[in-house]
Parts: structure tokens; sequence; C-alpha cells
């Protein structure tokens, strides 16, 4: 429906995370994004659905895996060959060799005890669609146009997502025209009634 360029984040839980240790590595995987699943309530306004299309024409030859979406702290990427993506029907799937370093030996220990269990991405947003008959309304994003980044964190951000104001923005006209359209359908509703009326009033 619309363009976007902003970035936006949203997390997942990884419920379904495996973590495990052969030759030297410690590996981490799971899904970042699962298709179909409504978002907890965004912006305050509206939940969000991820099509199961949306990573069709994705780029994904250079995604990184961070920590708490700082770009300093990177436990992988898909061009340094240290992580691979799957889209699966469920999803995007993550799996990523993490560095031996403290920061990769640390976030294995983490997310191995359960105190990391989240994982969050930031992706522009090409194309979607919003479902206003919907009460809260639906946002389905059909199309991202680039996926920038992985993020294992402590904190979901789903609850607290960062949506581009330019979202929120066709959000507001979306509810405009439908608060037009029921206006119109009051007043369509009224004449009807109206012409009921003065029908009856002529048979009597």
């Amino acid at each position: 429906m619309n363009e976007e360029t902003e970035l936006e984040t949203r997390s997942f839980t990884l419920n379904d995370v495996e973590c495990r240790s052969e030759d030297g590595k410690m590996n981490v995987k799971g899904y970042a994004i699962r298709f179909g699943e409504p978002s907890v309530l965004l912006g305050g306004s509206f939940k969000e659905i991820i099509d199961n299309r949306s990573l069709d024409n994705v780029d994904m030859s250079n995604v990184y895996l961070l920590n708490n979406h700082n770009t300093g702290d990177i436990l992988g990427s898909t061009k340094g060959g240290t992580m691979n993506l799957t889209v699966t029907d469920r999803g995007l799937h993550f799996s990523a060799d993490l560095p031996d370093t403290n920061l990769g030996r640390d976030t294995f220990e983490l997310v191995k005890r359960g105190d990391l269990s989240n994982c969050s991405f930031g992706f522009t947003v090409d194309k979607d669609t919003w479902d206003v008959t919907q009460s809260p309304e639906v946002r389905t994003v059909t199309s991202i146009g680039q996926l920038k980044e992985l993020t294992l964190t402590a904190f979901p951000a789903y609850e607290t997502s960062s949506v581009s104001v330019r979202s929120l923005d066709t959000l507001n006209k979306c509810q405009d025209c439908r608060s037009e359209m029921n206006s119109q359908t009051a007043i369509q509703d009224e004449n009807r009634e109206l012409a009921k009326s003065i029908y009856e009033s002529i048979k009597q």
C-alpha cells in the first residue's frame, strides 16, 4: 500500500531456540521472524502480521547478528559465512556460530540458561496493506525492502516496537477514511428511514 524507507524493529520470543557446542563451535539457532502471527498492539493502535511472501525479493547476503541492536557487538553475519538464514513455511530461521570471544561465550551461556530468550529484527517495508474493518486495525507487511540485522536481546521490542512515523500516518489516514465512510453510511441509513417513513405515510 505504501512505500517505507524507515527502519522498524520487531521481536519474537525464541521459545524453540537451540544451543549446541560441537567441534569448538557455539551454535545458536531459532526463528527470527514468524509468518502469519499477529503481533501485540503496536503504536498503541494496531496489530501487525508478516506475510509469508514478504521475504521473496529480499537480499540476505549481508545481514548481521547483533547483541541488543548494538552495531559494535557483532555475533555473526551472512556475509562472513558465520550465519545462515533459511526461509521456511513458518518464517525466517537463522543458525549462527558465535565468536570465541567474551561476548560470544557470554551470549551462548545466557541463551543456554534461558536468560536471553528473544530475537529482534530490523527491517524496512516496501509494501503493506491495512484492514481498518477490524478493531484494532491490522497491518500486513507484504514485502520487506531490506533486512538489516537480527538481534539477540533479553527485552522483547515487540511490545514497545520502533514503528515508523510514516506507518502511523498511514493508519491515521485509513482511520479518517473509515470515519468518513461510517458517516456516509449513517447518512444513507437516515435517508432510507426517511424515505420509508414518507412512503408509509403516503400509503395511509
